[in-house]
């Protein structure tokens, strides 16, 4: 199995001496071959004030923004190192070489406006490629995907291969014989081979391997993880002139490799040569639609969004009933008997781009580890203003089903809630920057007067709230939007 492997580990000789250098010393990097995911900076006069300067700001950046900027920087194009949040001269350097591309003041700080900048670039390369997190049934392995390129699939006895109806692109996923080693492994996959496949680079570590080279005009890539399952690896492979773009990809691919996810169940990995074992099937549980904000007792808005996906919405797992929804307006209103308002601010100004905010809301969490039904749990985010009015949209890390989340200012005033948008998958276990559009405060308003509501009003308070401050002061004004199976009450 491991010979067939060897053969379709294909990438095409080298014709960019610079281009394969540079990636090389990324593969450097993501296979762990140098200390620390960061190269210190070196300083034989000194320290850099600038340097410092940018790691002081990135490392007062909260972990989870840390890890999406660095993220949102290898789809830049900038950025070649593991999605760790740590700080160090390679993510200086991608830093000022995004700000100098985009024609930004290049001093390794990335101001609010500039991180929504950032975002947004990072969201429109991701998507052009269509780029979504995959849990292959045959090996268990969860990677990213780029669907828009590999847009077919086929399964082995070891995994699925994931390929381009266009070209030579392909991912194939694998588990490796159980009688296999790592060191078998390296050695059966690190040397050349006749006539035209080249080893550029090669590592082994006690916990995993990773090979690259050309073959027969193709690039390829192989990283091979050892665990308590055994061994699970990948090799991507894709023609030598598709260049920079490419590279990429195979960054953002191994940032997301999961070789042995997380399993609810706590139970060992299945065997891909047997076929799966019948598994009792449980009704579903609720699912979670969106956030709801309690404008008045009794009276829930959310979006429209929400009503439309699930005609009998619950909350509190009790039947709520839709007094109005506006596709116009994008919201909808909700009757729910045990609700109960609390006063809500509503923003004194309008926010202007760059401005930082924060999103409160609520996601799905697994309920235990035996494997229960989700439940929803509040949440906050930190986000900042990427288009002013009148189409106002932020930039913001948030979970699935976030529509209806209120858009909250640093004074703990209301400035909208989150459209409908269904949010990207996680890249490399983090939810990226993505730009969402916000249902601004003054059609909120007009909404609800229209439907007879009067929200009761709260006095704003100082400046500088933190998301956490905010999220505890917003709690008793939101619930949980979901949708009961057949036979909820």
């Amino acid at each position: 199995m491991m010979t067939a492997l060897a053969a379709q580990a294909g990438a095409g000789r080298p014709r960019r001496t610079v281009a394969r250098g540079a990636l090389a010393c990324a593969m450097l990097v993501l296979a762990g071959g140098v200390a620390g995911a960061q190269i210190p900076a070196a300083a034989p006069t000194g320290p850099n004030p600038k340097l410092e300067a940018s790691r002081k700001a990135f490392e007062a950046l909260p972990e989870t923004e840390r890890k999406s900027i660095q993220d949102a920087l290898v789809w830049a194009g900038t950025y070649n190192g593991v999605t760790d949040g740590s700080f160090g001269k390679r993510t200086y350097d991608a830093i000022t070489t995004f700000e100098t591309r985009a024609k930004l003041t290049a001093d390794g700080i990335l101001a609010p406006q500039e991180r929504a900048h950032l975002a947004h670039a990072a969201t429109r390369a991701r998507e052009a490629v269509v780029f979504r997190l995959v849990t292959d049934p045959v090996s268990g392995i969860r990677i990213g995907l780029p669907t828009r390129v590999l847009d077919k699939s086929s399964q082995a006895r070891s995994g699925t291969v994931y390929a381009s109806s266009r070209d030579r692109t392909a991912l194939a996923l694998f588990v490796a014989d159980p009688a296999a080693t790592l060191p078998e492994l390296f050695d059966k996959l690190g040397v050349d081979g006749p006539p035209t496949r080249r080893v550029s680079y090669k590592v082994l570590r006690p916990d995993f391997l990773v090979v690259t080279g050309t073959d027969s005009g193709r690039r390829f890539f192989t990283r091979i993880a050892k665990g308590e399952a055994g061994l699970r690896g990948f090799t991507f492979t894709y023609p030598d002139d598709a260049g920079a773009a490419f590279d990429k990809l195979t960054i953002a691919i191994t940032n997301s490799f999961d070789p042995f996810p997380a399993r609810p169940s706590g139970g060992t990995a299945p065997t891909p040569a047997a076929p799966p074992a019948p598994v009792a099937q449980t009704p579903a549980g609720p699912r979670l639609v969106g956030t709801g904000l309690i404008v008045a007792p009794g009276r829930v808005l959310t979006t429209a969004a929400a009503a439309a996906e699930c005609p009998a919405p619950l909350i509190g797992r009790a039947r709520a009933q839709i007094l109005r929804s506006s596709a116009e307006s994008g919201l909808a209103l909700l009757e729910a008997g045990a609700a109960k308002a609390a006063p809500v601010a509503p923003a004194s100004r309008e926010p202007a781009a760059g401005d930082s905010l924060a999103v409160a809301g609520f996601a799905e969490a697994p309920a235990a580890a035996s494997g229960g039904p989700s439940v929803p749990t509040l949440g906050v985010a930190s986000a900042t203003v990427a288009t002013e009015q009148p189409a106002l949209r932020i930039i913001a890390p948030l979970q699935a089903q976030a529509g209806g989340s209120p858009v909250v200012d640093r004074r703990g005033q209301l400035v909208g809630i989150v459209a409908a948008a269904a949010a990207p998958r996680r890249i490399a276990g983090v939810v990226p920057q993505t730009s969402y559009a916000v249902v601004p405060a003054a059609t909120i308003a007009a909404f609800l007067t229209a439907a007879g509501v009067a929200p009761a009003a709260a006095e704003a308070t100082a400046d500088g709230l933190t998301a956490g401050t905010i999220a505890a002061a917003w709690a008793p004004a939101l619930v949980a939007v979901e949708c009961g199976p057949t036979g909820s009450p």
